[in-house]
């Protein structure tokens, strides 16, 4: 899938995180038709999938939140306008949805995290909030009016009370009217309210994660812990002026610094780590696929299934990275790191990691070399490839 009247150079040279872009006929009028109000109420049943409710009331408790799983009770008993369904990480469940991932391939994908479809009927919407991360809002169907701004996006702006946060001064800035087809880039913390101008508003959400500093600390901690990385010790300053048996000189806090600056400037280190940290399934992501006990088939069956016209596919909620900076290239799945042979093709790992799907006239090309055979057959006994007819 390909965006339209769109052009990347100059939207990451003068957008990407840094103001609002409308994007008329971004996608062709239909390209998301094939995701139903009726479909999505479907996936807001299942037990697995992460959904919400929110429905606008008015009063003292303007708004109110429910959480999934739905019944069909649940929806015939909405309001007929001023309503919401969310449901998060629709590529995860459904090939086509993943399918439009291919359209933001300028952006690496392991920097995203899901794409949210919402449905609403007329002046449906969640009310007035700001994100901290990236999304591209696209109107998959009827007519959604977006109101922005840049003011007051702060931590002590929002309305007491409410199961949501949300902003109490949300002086607008700017106005726009999406339809089917039509795109609108927001950067993070920027203030926006979407309100559904048709009775069969569905807008879906593809959303980038936020790499809090904190976050990845924490992560790299435990990752130390795990893989047993060295110690880096503190090492004693001088003592001659302290004042008091309690001081905390400047040179010890100098010197902390300095043993937690050694672990972490050890550069194949951090690589391996960064790698595992923005592949790591996130919690709405569910648990992935273990490893079924007849995975021990040997290589040369393995190759004949291929050769007889069987694909391989990835699970829908895998994520893939590589980094080729490295020697030997990284590959990263699901917070783990394979060290890739020398001999193994390039196209084979760019394949992989852009791809969830992969027939057996793809693989016949890359099965002829020997290490794009091994690895193949590595990641099919590690669970993370499947025949392609076990995802069916």
């Amino acid at each position: 899938m390909t965006l339209q009247n769109f052009d990347w150079l100059d939207f990451l040279a003068n957008y990407w995180q840094k103001k609002p872009l409308v994007i008329k006929n971004a996608l062709p009028t239909d390209a998301l038709a094939f995701l139903t109000p009726e479909d999505l109420a479907g996936l807001a049943m299942e037990e697995d999938v992460e959904s919400r409710i929110v429905i606008e009331k008015g009063g003292q408790t303007p708004w109110e939140l429910k959480r999934g799983p739905f019944s069909e009770d649940d929806f015939t008993s909405t309001p007929a306008t001023h309503w919401t369904l969310l449901v998060q990480g629709v590529n995860h469940w459904l090939p086509e949805a993943a399918e439009l991932l291919s359209a933001f391939d300028a952006i690496p994908r392991w920097r995203l995290d899901d794409i949210m479809v919402s449905y609403a009927p007329t002046e449906g919407g969640v009310g007035p909030h700001y994100d901290h991360y990236d999304v591209f809002l696209i109107q998959g169907k009827g007519t959604r009016e977006w109101r922005l701004t840049t003011q007051y996006c702060t931590l002590d702006n929002f309305l007491p009370n409410m199961p949501l946060r949300l902003m109490d001064k949300f002086p607008v800035e700017e106005t726009h009217f999406l339809e089917a087809g039509d795109m609108l880039y927001l950067p993070a913390k920027v203030g926006h309210w979407g309100i559904s101008r048709s009775d069969d508003c569905m807008t879906w959400s593809v959303g980038y994660r936020s790499l809090a500093a904190r976050e990845m600390l924490e992560h790299f901690a435990d990752f130390a812990a795990r893989e047993s990385i060295p110690a880096h010790w503190f090492k004693d300053p001088s003592w001659h002026n302290i004042h008091h048996a309690s001081d905390i000189s400047h040179e010890a806090t100098q010197q902390a610094r300095a043993a937690l600056a050694a672990l972490l400037a050890d550069d194949a280190t951090f690589h391996r780590w960064f790698g595992q940290f923005v592949t790591e399934p996130q919690g709405h992501q569910g648990s992935l696929l273990s490893l079924p006990p007849e995975r021990n088939l040997p290589i040369d069956r393995f190759t004949r299934r291929i050769k007889q016209g069987e694909g391989l596919s990835a699970d829908l909620m895998s994520r893939w990275a590589q980094d080729t900076t490295q020697t030997p290239r990284l590959l990263h799945i699901n917070g783990e790191t394979t060290s890739i042979d020398a001999n193994v093709d390039q196209a084979l790992l760019d394949q992989l990691c852009s791809r969830y799907d992969h027939n057996s006239e793809q693989l016949l090309a890359m099965i002829a070399n020997p290490a794009n055979s091994d690895l193949l057959h590595g990641l099919w006994q590690a669970g993370v490839l499947h025949w392609a007819e076990e995802n069916d």
